[in-house]
């Protein structure tokens, strides 16, 4: 009996040990266990802590995907999709691999109800519960992909399996999804909860992320704002636009505009059907140009467009195959050339109008949505620049008005004080000195003309600067019309009822009329080193008739309309005291 009871008492003692044994391995099984995951979830946790930018966010669940899958959770895909309740929308970032084992990251926004999958993650959600599972079996399982296939760029398919087991572990934003192609164990679920606490987290540091960008961001473009903004009140004449032009431009690229070809201010003058641009590049394509829109079809739509409306906005965009078109267009309208234009697949134009003024940017690449936000908020320093053009260009006209009334006052006191035909001379110097101060050389060579009704010939005073040292000369002339080609031209404009007009001199016709000054008024010709007459290329003489004759003009170019108004109303003070 003594040896039953030691045996029984062994026999216990052997089985407690086994048991304690027992219960110390799967204690330490579990501890190992709790050991892997926690070291899975300081893995995320330490991604997440180390995320910069709210771009990081696909990084960290790749990261995540990695460790479910060390920690035996096999699953097909993981994804974290962020809740946008009020539409009842999801944002997802998915984790899958490929054939050939490459990791690949999905992201799309997508609505809730386009299948049960996401539709059954509303009422879990609203009970409260962990997480939500749908499972797809045979066609339902193609159906789902079929259905995805219009909204995420899921890895190509040749088979389906049989069922697939869809999970969505909440957390307060959004839900970890993981697809199985089994039932996950309750062990396992329980870990994806945990993960899920995790990444709660995760996306409040998103957010805070996100926040401290956008805060940062817009810090960046209301400093750039600022300094566009200085440099329009700083303006102190017009061309000064292309300073502005220059800031806009730089400030942009600061903001990362990384594909922008130039910015440009463009004003519209609907009289010319033209527009004067102010464009800058960083790479020597700057300078003013006018442009005469009417040339071509789609800078005409893009300007009628712009004048309907104030704040209109216009795109344009000139394809591959009109490039060769448009770099003719530019080099006709005497922009430089671009050596960028060359090569490149298209040009993207945006432009803002303010009415008769346009902001506009170029650009090699489309502009994203966000960068045309910002442009918009550059419109409107553009408006304060515009503004601020208009009035210092107000102030400039009045100031050259009251100048040009002030030297027409002086010619007309000149013309009131002749006595003879003689004084025409002291008339014409006078004219040319005024027209000097006002800053319009091309009036500097002034010419009286009388022309009698009827007559063979007329009489010339003039006035004019000459040679490299434009010393000034003065003289009179009489001149038959049947001379030269030119003085019959000139006829024929007298008989003619056109009160303005120019006649172009060049070649052969010309040398001919250098050819009669020669000889009726030699003092303006002048000569080279070999004793050689110079006969410029091309001259344009433009005449303002008055009763007794006409104002003469010469230019070596055509001469701007400002020119020729002021050379009308020269000719209309001219005519009182003529008379």
């Amino acid at each position: 009996m003594m040896d039953n009871a030691v045996e029984q008492s062994l026999r216990n003692k052997i089985a407690s040990l086994e048991q304690s044994l027992k219960d110390i391995s799967s204690e330490l099984k579990w501890k190992n266990r709790e050991l892997e995951i926690e070291a899975a979830l300081e893995k995320v946790r330490y991604r997440t802590m180390s995320m910069r930018n709210s771009a990081e966010l696909s990084e960290t669940s790749a990261v995540l995907f990695h460790e479910l899958k060390e920690l035996g959770i096999n699953a097909i895909r993981t994804g974290v999709g962020i809740f946008d309740d009020p539409n009842e929308a999801m944002e997802l970032w998915l984790t899958a691999f490929s054939d050939s084992e490459e990791v690949i990251k999905i992201l799309d926004y997508f609505n809730l109800h386009i299948h049960p999958v996401f539709e059954n993650t509303i009422p879990a959600r609203q009970q409260k519960k962990p997480y939500s599972i749908t499972v797809l079996s045979g066609d339902e399982v193609k159906h789902y992909y079929q259905t995805m296939s219009t909204y995420l760029s899921l890895p190509g398919q040749q088979k389906y399996n049989e069922r697939e087991y869809f999970y969505s572990f909440f957390f307060s934003a959004g839900a970890i999804n993981v697809i199985a192609d089994h039932s996950l164990l309750e062990e396992d679920c329980q870990i994806m909860i945990r993960f899920a606490r995790l990444f709660g987290l995760i996306y409040t540091r998103f957010l805070d992320l996100q926040k401290a960008e956008a805060q940062t961001r817009e810090a960046r473009i209301e400093t750039a704002l600022e300094r566009v903004r200085s440099v329009a009140m700083s303006m102190q004449k017009p061309d000064e636009l292309l300073t502005i032009s220059k800031g806009i431009f730089t400030e942009l690229k600061a903001l990362d505009f990384t594909d922008l070809r130039n910015a440009e201010i463009a004003l519209i003058n609907d009289k010319k059907e033209a527009m004067v641009s102010f464009h800058y590049s960083d790479y020597g394509i700057t300078g003013i140009v006018d442009v005469s829109y009417h040339r071509h079809p789609k800078i005409k739509t893009w300007a009628n467009e712009l004048k309907k409306v104030r704040d209109d906005f216009s795109e344009m965009i000139i394809p591959e195959n009109e490039m060769d078109a448009w770099r003719s267009y530019r080099n006709e309208l005497g922009y430089a050339p671009d050596p960028k234009l060359k090569d490149v697949k298209a040009l993207y134009y945006y432009s803002y109008s303010t009415g008769q003024g346009v902001l506009s940017v170029s650009s090699f690449q489309p502009l994203e949505y966000e960068q045309l936000n910002i442009l918009e908020r550059f419109k409107n320093v553009f408006n304060l620049s515009y503004q601020r053009y208009q009035d210092i260009s107000l102030a400039e006209a009045q100031t050259q008005e009251a100048n040009i009334e002030a030297a027409l006052e002086r010619v007309r006191a000149k013309a009131l004080a002749m006595q003879s035909s003689e004084d025409l001379i002291e008339v014409a110097n006078v004219l040319r000195e005024q027209m000097g101060r006002l800053g319009q050389p091309e009036l500097e060579s002034s010419i009286v003309q009388l022309y009698q009704e009827n007559s063979n010939s007329f009489d010339a005073w003039y006035s004019f600067r000459s040679g490299a040292e434009q010393k000034i000369v003065t003289g009179t002339a009489k001149v038959a019309f049947s001379i030269s080609q030119w003085s019959r031209e000139v006829l024929e404009k007298y008989r003619s009822p056109e009160t303005e007009y120019t006649l172009v001199s060049s070649g052969t016709k010309l040398r001919e009329w250098y050819g009669v000054l020669q000889q009726a008024a030699p003092e303006t010709i002048t000569y080279d080193s070999d004793g050689e007459m110079q006969v410029p290329e091309i001259l344009y003489y433009h005449f303002s008739k008055f009763s007794g004759g006409a104002l003469l003009t010469i230019s070596s170019k055509q001469p701007s309309d400002e020119t020729k108004e002021l050379q009308v109303r020269a000719a209309s003070v001219f005519d009182f005291g003529y008379k």
